[in-house]
């Protein structure tokens, strides 16, 4: 009679339970997609006249409108790519992880 060890692997990332290398690759491919459209719109306000997309209900703050914004889309850019670092790390490893 012998003994033997299975070893499966799952990658969890921030309670996300990734069983495939395509589902890894489609995550890639839409973190950058959604960096892509932060950077965009940060384009945007860096380019465009306040008064053009300050909402008429912001237009005595319109500083603090423009301010929350870009805090806001910052915060998002900083946390998407820190889970595409982590995505394209795994990517990178993945038949290490796996054991394939």
């Amino acid at each position: 009679m012998g003994w033997g060890t299975t070893f499966n692997c799952e990658i969890f990332l921030s309670r996300e339970n990734i069983t495939s290398k395509e589902q890894l690759e489609s995550l890639v491919e839409d973190k950058k997609l959604l960096l892509t459209e932060i950077k965009q719109k940060l384009a945007m306000f860096a380019s465009a006249n306040p008064r053009d997309i300050v909402p008429k209900e912001w237009e005595d703050e319109s500083i603090s409108y423009l301010n929350n914004n870009i805090e806001e889309l910052m915060e998002d850019f900083s946390n998407i790519h820190r889970q595409l670092i982590n995505y394209e790390y795994c990517l990178a490893n993945y038949s290490t992880i796996r054991n394939d």
